[in-house]
């Protein structure tokens, strides 16, 4: 079993990436998905697809054989390939990223030293966690790591004010501060991939109906539609945060719509398990297997130097005889065997001392 990292990784992990991605997007937009698919669900898609992107590599447990030419020549000299020059670009451009992020990160600590110092903030200790109120803030959200929940100063109702401050420490609880944080180091990686955006979207609307659901369940015994109704009318109250989600926890309570929708109309279904297990094993599947080049279809008898083309290559340059009965250039890994027997063997023929000149090849023909 071989654990790597290659073009073919990548773009495994990338097209099942962008497959899950957008059955998540569906899911969360298709009403009509609501009355399939239920949080155990999404749940699976969002996890799967952050292992995808988190980790981007080939397990290698079984091994396919593909045919291949008996020839092979690599080079010893670094070529600037496709994939080289796209690592380089990526690399670049995922640094340029990082540092918009932190610098985002920077800013919104200098709005909220900001509302600290508000002399007219008032501060509720009556609950699990500190609660701030200002006039700075424009919506409820949570305070990065210090645990902190931030409320407007709105005239909310004691039942709104309740329902909103069990949302978000239900956030808290999820620790979906940390899960925005990550998300967000993600795209920044990830920077040329396109639809990652559309699940960080996706994944926010998640995050609220996940912490939803959680506060409407038996152990919390809130009541479904009195949530509901303060999640409208505190909708109503609220105005647009003028700090960056990225860094906090926010219930902005966007796509009001699906939430409540969702809350209406989803329900635990008994196919949900299998569903589930059917959407990991489809995102686990290509990357066990490893293709590699087939040593039974590869295996040539021995042939004289006339048939066998060493295009590209001096006189002066070193070949090196296989077990395949092929000759190599180069520094290469061949592997051989099938499944759990499977063996690579390194060669190069500028160190190998059996490796022979062409010049000298040739002259024993």
């Amino acid at each position: 079993m071989m654990i790597h990292f290659s073009i073919y990784s990548l773009a495994v992990s990338c097209l099942l990436s962008t497959i899950l991605i957008i059955v998540f997007w569906i899911s969360l937009n298709w009403k009509k998905a609501f009355h399939i698919i239920d949080i155990r669900v999404l749940n699976v898609l969002f996890i799967v697809i952050l292992i995808r992107l988190i980790f981007p590599f080939n397990i290698g447990v079984f091994q396919i054989n593909t045919k291949s030419e008996f020839f092979f020549k690599t080079s010893n000299e670094l070529e600037f390939t496709f994939w080289n020059i796209f690592q380089i670009v990526w690399l670049l451009g995922a640094c340029l990223s990082l540092t918009f992020y932190f610098i985002k990160i920077r800013n919104n600590q200098k709005i909220l030293n900001y509302i600290f110092s508000d002399p007219n903030k008032m501060i509720l200790k009556d609950f699990q966690f500190p609660v701030l109120v200002s006039e700075y803030v424009s919506n409820p959200m949570v305070l990065g790591m210090k645990k902190i929940i931030l409320l407007p100063d709105i005239n909310y109702s004691d039942q709104e004010r309740f329902m909103i401050i069990a949302h978000e420490i239900q956030h808290i609880k999820n620790k979906d501060v940390y899960i925005k944080c990550l998300i967000s180091l993600i795209c920044a990686v990830y920077w040329w991939f396109i639809p990652l955006y559309f699940f960080k979207r996706s994944s926010e609307i998640f995050l609220e109906l996940r912490v939803d659901q959680k506060l409407i369940t038996k152990e919390n015994s809130l009541s479904k539609y009195l949530y509901l109704g303060s999640l409208i009318t505190v909708a109503k109250k609220n105005t647009q945060s003028v700090i960056d989600t990225n860094y906090f926890s926010s219930s902005l309570l966007t796509e009001l719509e699906t939430r409540v929708y969702y809350l209406l109309s989803s329900n635990k279904h008994k196919y949900s398990v299998y569903l589930a297990g059917i959407i990991f094993a489809f995102s686990l599947v290509p990357s066990i297997f490893e293709f590699v080049p087939d040593q039974f279809n590869m295996y040539q008898p021995k042939k004289t130097i006339e048939q066998v083309e060493f295009n590209g290559l001096d006189s002066t340059d070193k070949v090196l005889q296989i077990s395949n009965g092929g000759w190599l250039h180069g520094e290469a890994d061949i592997s051989s065997g099938f499944l759990f027997n499977f063996q690579t063997e390194h060669f190069n023929s500028s160190t190998d001392p059996s490796a022979i000149s062409v010049k000298e090849l040739e002259s024993q023909d």
